[in-house]
């Protein structure tokens, strides 16, 4: 760090003596980037560009800054202008593609990676991007064959190895996800998402899951969420909750709730009308952006479910967790925080991927799955009475449906 410290103090000063010194800037702006300063690093390139408007590598650079801050369409133009200057330039044509792709325009994308192809025909990135456009479009044989090209252009290419080990897990080539994975943690041994996945291809049951691994999953996820998990998948969870506690409790209502990763809202829309004030928490800043639209929480609160819980101290009178423990694991903790911040005959309502057994266990899909006795045993730890159980469908997956456990617990 202060190596780069003194570097970022030298370019300064080269600077001050030439403003007009174009290599300056754009070495200042890499050094930036790799210290995670994007707003200095999109200053610098600017002021390159400003100084030299017709290379392409600082357009597209400046391209990937904007991108990262959300700026899609200033990052778009800027990636244009790089082929502009110079229509060969293939590695914007790759992150036109991946703009495309977000934007759900999967033919468009993959005429933009061809493009870049042609003019680069080993640039590994964008036959890897290929590759996840095939995986989106159900043809897992073409998205292995891409994967693979990718990474016989460059052997170190981690993203290719983890895109691998995910599609051999998701249609059942266990030995082969293993082998990915285990390749890509040799290259890239902090890819904590990996190691998780890793762990469920094994067998290997661990208390959570990595923060990042849960966040990635529901932020890429989250446009599609409630078409694809309702639509496609039949996911009824939180009206089945709903309809359990009706049954139980005809004529409930309650004063305050508390919406355990409330997603895009949909538990919150389903409970609404019984429930005057509700809170959400979830650890996905873009799934909180469509919970906010639906304007049904009177507060949304951005982070890990076990931190929050842990800096509450306000009381609820009904707590709802939909779908939601499949990404915790271990809820010794989860028990504890709603017992403590339960105001007296409050209800804790929640689903489960159902285990058979005495405690919970990481599943092949990296979903955790637990027992009737494990939920059981917490709940009389905590001196919550269990009024309710049932198992349900849960979701569909491939042609099968998930078998999970519905629960209504009183304090």
């Amino acid at each position: 760090m202060k190596n780069i410290d003194r570097r970022i103090k030298s370019h300064l000063k080269a600077i001050e003596k030439d403003p007009e010194a174009f290599d300056e800037c754009v070495e200042l702006a890499d050094l930036y980037l790799e210290m995670g300063r994007s707003l200095e690093a999109k200053t610098f390139f600017e002021k390159a560009i400003l100084i030299d408007p017709t290379c392409p590598g600082t357009h597209n650079e400046l391209g990937l800054v904007l991108e990262k801050e959300g700026n899609l369409g200033e990052a778009m133009r800027s990636y244009k202008a790089a082929l502009l200057v110079d229509p060969s330039y293939a590695d914007a044509h790759n992150n036109i593609g991946n703009l495309k792709h977000e934007d759900g325009d999967l033919d468009g994308a993959i005429k933009c990676y061809k493009r870049a192809i042609k003019n680069e025909p080993t640039l590994a990135a964008a036959f890897n991007n290929i590759g996840n456009i095939k995986v989106d479009l159900g043809n897992n044989k073409a998205a292995i064959k891409n994967f693979k090209r990718a990474l016989e252009i460059d052997p170190q290419m981690v993203e290719a190895y983890i895109n691998l080990g995910n599609l051999y897990k998701d249609i059942g080539k266990t030995k082969e996800a293993i082998l990915n994975y285990q390749m890509a943690l040799r290259l890239a041994p902090e890819e904590e998402a990996t190691r998780h996945n890793l762990n469920a291809a094994l067998g290997k049951t661990t208390k959570h899951p990595p923060n990042e691994f849960v966040k990635e999953i529901f932020d890429e996820y989250a446009p599609k969420f409630d078409s694809h998990l309702v639509g496609d998948l039949g996911y009824q969870i939180p009206s089945i909750l709903r309809d359990s506690v009706d049954s139980v409790y005809p004529d409930w209502k309650m004063d305050r709730g508390l919406d355990l990763g409330c997603g895009t809202g949909i538990c919150g829309t389903v409970f609404s009308d019984r429930i005057p004030e509700i809170v959400g928490i979830d650890i996905s800043p873009k799934m909180l952006e469509i919970s906010k639209r639906k304007k049904v929480y009177n507060e949304l609160v951005l982070g890990e479910l076990n931190e929050i819980l842990n800096e509450r101290h306000d009381r609820f009178d009904f707590f709802v967790s939909a779908d939601v423990f499949i990404y915790v694991g271990d809820l010794e903790d989860i028990f504890s925080s709603i017992r403590r911040l339960s105001n007296r005959k409050a209800l804790f309502v929640f689903s489960t991927e159902h285990a058979e057994g005495d405690s919970y266990e990481l599943l092949p899909s990296g979903r955790y799955a637990h027992s009737e006795n494990y939920i059981n045993k917490l709940s009389n730890r905590y001196n919550f009475c269990r009024t309710s159980f049932s198992l349900q469908r849960v979701r569909k997956e491939g042609d099968d449906w998930i078998k999970g456990g519905v629960y209504i617990l009183e304090a």
